[in-house]
């Protein structure tokens, strides 16, 4: 009898051939299925018990929509900390010794600033950003041209390192702290004949409720040269605006607890007309724009643990007008969505959209460790510390399988209560391919 050396692969190959085939047409009797058929199909398996395969297939499902939807934008797994200018054009991102910018186009630019800084922070367009860089013996502000990607004349004098400066949004001030006040620094864009500069705000300017320890500034910029200031400590902080002409400031009667600002986006890149079959807001009429929803800028906190309250900041040449507050809890991260008048929300590590108006809330598919809005769409930090930018609307598919989702783990913890590390296994599945 004879027997061929090649008759052993011959039946290796024929056999995984076989097994490929078999598994490559087990998806097919399901691909004709509706978007509806798929959902009963899987509400159907819930109520049969079969909620680890409902989570299997629904994490399967929304990580290969996502990976679809999303755009890489550096998969190296490092730490970042990203930043959004005030107006929602700009997204930047510090990584290492580099500032990376990206506008409403694709394109991304970066500027090299030989050293990690502190910190850094952008002016109210994003035009410009000043970073706070470590010397021998202090700190050094760098003023920072993100339109030209280039570095400002000349170089700034030393400041403290404990306090962030700010820049004004027409890269001429660099507004440092020093002796208790304020003092404008002049850029090589500063003209010299400016017939109203922004002077230097001393320290008697300030009236903070504790005298007797060190009140903390902090700065967010404004219009053309304008200030918000939060003076205080331990949550309790006055806030001034400045309109940067002169060294008058005004000082707010509303005392705030953070001296954040939660910033909104102006649209709804993430579930908006593009399909009008996604999620939309429920019961979110607010007619009288008692909470300043329709005109605000900005948000902040008062009051204290337990009853913390969100206050609408709009301010424009008339000054500033604090709106009436509502009830909200403090969340690693939160952005103003307009069009929407919600709330989107990062929360152990998963994103809702919150209504204000009648404390619902709804799950959006997708984990991340951080996240941004702005115009070019939604950038995200996933759960492996890679960061993409996602363009396309959640579709009300998506949504409905996370509420699914919800429902099998829910129904997993009624039958096995001992397992309540099952959540963080099943979240590890939804980061995506795990390879660069």
């Amino acid at each position: 009898m004879r027997i061929s050396i090649l008759e052993p692969v011959n039946f290796m190959f024929r056999s995984v051939t076989r097994i490929l085939l078999i598994f490559s047409l087990l998806p097919l009797a399901q691909c004709s299925e509706t978007p509806e058929e798929k959902l009963q199909r899987l509400a159907g398996w819930i109520d049969e018990g079969r909620q680890a395969e409902v989570l299997e297939e629904i994490n399967e499902l929304l990580t290969r929509t996502n990976n679809e939807l999303s755009i890489p934008l550096d998969k190296k797994r490092i730490h970042r900390s990203i930043r959004r200018s005030a107006d929602g054009s700009r997204i930047t991102w510090l990584q290492e010794e580099e500032i990376y910018i990206r506008g409403d186009d694709e394109n991304i630019d970066s500027i090299d600033l030989d050293e990690t800084p502190i910190d850094y922070t952008l002016s109210f367009s994003g035009h410009y950003a000043v970073a706070l860089l470590r010397t021998e013996s202090a700190c050094r502000p760098v003023a920072l041209d993100l339109v030209e990607v280039e570095e400002l004349e000349p170089e700034l004098k030393e400041v403290s390192c404990n306090y962030l400066p700010a820049i004004s949004d027409d890269g001429q001030y660099v507004y440092v702290i020093e002796d208790g006040g304020i003092t404008p620094l002049s850029t090589e864009l500063a003209a010299a004949d400016d017939p109203e500069p922004p002077l230097r705000i001393k320290s008697d300017s300030f009236s903070p409720k504790y005298k007797k320890v060190t009140n903390r500034f902090f700065l967010h910029q404004i219009g053309t040269r304008g200030l918000l200031i939060f003076h205080g400590i331990g949550g309790y902080y006055n806030l001034y605006t400045y309109d940067g002409q002169g060294s008058q400031i005004k000082k707010s009667e509303t005392d705030f607890a953070s001296p954040g600002l939660v910033l909104v986006f102006e649209g709804d890149t993430v579930s908006g007309p593009e399909t009008p079959d996604g999620p939309q807001p429920i019961d979110n009429p607010e007619p009288d724009n008692r909470f300043g929803m329709q005109t605000v800028r900005s948000f902040a906190y008062s009051g204290g643990a337990g009853r913390w309250n969100l206050h609408g900041l709009e301010f424009g040449d008339s000054g500033l007008k604090i709106h009436t507050g509502f009830v909200a809890n403090i969340v690693n991260h939160m952005v103003f969505v307009r069009d929407r008048r919600e709330f989107m929300i990062l929360e152990d590590d998963h994103l809702w959209y919150w209504n204000p108006l009648n404390d619902r809330r709804s799950m959006l598919p997708l984990l991340a460790r951080d996240f941004e809005l702005y115009r070019g769409g939604l950038v995200y930090v996933d759960l492996l510390n890679r960061l993409y930018i996602r363009k396309a609307p959640f579709s009300d598919l998506e949504i409905e399988m996370v509420k699914l989702r919800e429902r099998a783990r829910q129904k997993q913890a009624e039958a096995r209560p001992d397992s309540a590390n099952d959540s963080e296994g099943e979240a590890d599945s939804e980061t995506g391919d795990e390879s660069e």
